[in-house]
This record gives C-alpha cells, sequence and structure tokens, in this order.
C-alpha cells in the first residue's frame, strides 16, 4: 500500500475506461450505496472462494470456469463502475 503510489501516479486524465472504473470504486466506497455492485461484488467473492476447493484438487475445467465467472462479473463491476464516476464525478476542466 505504501509503495502504490510511487509504483502508480495519478494518471494525467481520466479519459481512459480502466482510470474511470477505478476512480468511480473510490467514489463508490466513499458513498457505499446498497445497489447491484455490492451485490455483483459479493457474487463475484463467492465465485472467487468456490475456485479454491476446485483449483485445490486440481480439477482444471471448474477452476477455469470459475476464473472466467470472476472475471466476467470483474469486467461488469468495472463498466458500472465507470458509469457511476461519469454520473457523480464533477470535471472541474
Amino acid at each position: 500500500m505504501i509503495i502504490n503510489p510511487i509504483l502508480t501516479p495519478p494518471p494525467a486524465d481520466d479519459s481512459a475506461w480502466p482510470t474511470r472504473a477505478v476512480l468511480g470504486e473510490e467514489l463508490w466506497l466513499t458513498d457505499h450505496p446498497p445497489d447491484r455492485l455490492a451485490a455483483i461484488n459479493a457474487v463475484n467473492s463467492a465465485a472467487l472462494i468456490a475456485t479454491i476447493l476446485p483449483a485445490s484438487k486440481n480439477n482444471k475445467s471448474l477452476t477455469i470456469l470459475g476464473a472466467a465467472i470472476s472475471m466476467a462479473l470483474t469486467l461488469v463491476s468495472w463498466n458500472l463502475y465507470a458509469d457511476y464516476y461519469d454520473q457523480h464525478h464533477t470535471n472541474n476542466h
């Protein structure tokens, strides 16, 4: 946590989708409204936890399936965070 700001300085602008997703997540966390993002994050966490057992037993098919579900949910949440940022960020330009 201490070295992260050094390795990843603030972006020059917020035009990139991943940047808006991260900034949107930060905004969302300060408000943390009980919405579909919270539900998606809960399901994503459950998918990751459910993937641990097949991975520990070298079940490649279930591990890949769990990882794919988790990645899909991560991308959905990133899109929602970027939308949240676009809707709630006050642009000072």
